[in-house]
């Protein structure tokens, strides 16, 4: 089955995040723990609520899961500047 092409240009932002990244694995942890911490809260609250499709709040969570981890990502690479 293919993917929607928001969950692949996300994809190609991880990636594209990743591979830019001078400290590659600390960006990767933090964007897996960003995306796990996402799904695994979409679907706890799919699986509480039982409100609606449990496939839906699965891919639902999974868009979610790297949308957040591109946003650790960029937040991760932003250069840290001093205060003045």
């Amino acid at each position: 089955m293919p993917g929607s092409a928001l969950g692949v240009g996300l994809l190609s932002a991880v990636v594209y995040l990743f591979i830019r990244s001078p400290s590659k694995v600390q960006t990767l942890v933090r964007m897996v723990a960003a995306f796990a911490a996402t799904v695994l809260l979409c679907i706890v609250l799919g699986a509480v609520l039982r409100r609606g499709d449990p496939e839906t709040w699965g891919r639902l969570g999974g868009l979610m899961g790297l949308f957040a981890a591109v946003i650790a990502g960029l937040l991760h690479r932003r250069p840290v500047r001093p205060a003045s």
